[in-house]
């Protein structure tokens, strides 16, 4: 990909050297995307230097890093938009760097999943189960059991991204993203089935 780019900041000719580092902004050439974003480098660590004898830099990191949203089946975004939009922001924050936020933010929006596909079939019931801990909506209803326990796990995981310190070291954002992933799957081929069901005889 190519993008446009516009030197914002170097340091001063006699600076060159080890220690030193350029900032450059770039600009994304996606027309759909093109968003600025600022890109950092630092010399190589072994000052090998280009003809001329400038140093050679190596990019660092850029800010913000914009992750790609995971991509939502679109029966599941159908049925909640307002997760699919909480989702992206979700990972956006963490592109960002911001994990302490994006945590709570996939938690959140698991939350808004899972009540949302709660309510479809239990309308009548929508006021107690927006009030409803998300732990208790699970286990009261979601008849699929592989659906409940897959959501019960990423519930236990999103919860510990909400507390003071993480108590599961062993665990990371990266499963709760899969059991959230495996959530989705399994409220996606539900209704798939449904949809067929509706169409065609047993």
């Amino acid at each position: 990909m190519h993008a446009s780019a516009l030197l914002v900041g170097c340091p001063p000719g006699e600076a060159y050297g080890f220690g030193s580092r350029l900032a450059i902004t770039y600009r994304c050439s996606n027309t759909k995307c093109d968003h600025a974003f600022l890109a950092y480098f630092t010399p190589s660590p072994d000052l090998t230097r280009a003809p001329g004898g400038l140093p050679v830099f190596t990019h660092s990191y850029s800010v913000p890093s914009k992750k790609q949203a995971p991509a939502v089946p679109a029966r599941v975004a159908t049925l909640s938009p307002r997760f699919t939009a909480v989702l992206a922001e979700a990972v956006d924050a963490e592109g960002r760097g911001l994990f302490e936020v994006s945590g709570p933010g996939y938690r959140k929006a698991l939350e808004i999943l899972v009540k949302d596909f709660v309510l479809t079939k239990h309308g009548d019931e929508e006021e107690r189960i927006r009030k409803m801990p998300l732990r208790d909506c699970i286990r009261t209803f979601l008849d699929d059991s592989r659906l409940e326990k897959r959501a019960a796990k990423a519930a236990y995981l999103g919860n510990d991204q909400t507390h003071y310190y993480i108590r599961h070291t062993h665990h990371d954002l990266d499963d709760l993203k899969t059991l959230m992933k495996m959530t989705v799957d399994s409220i996606d081929m539900i209704l798939l089935d449904e949809a067929y069901g509706e169409s065609l005889p047993d």
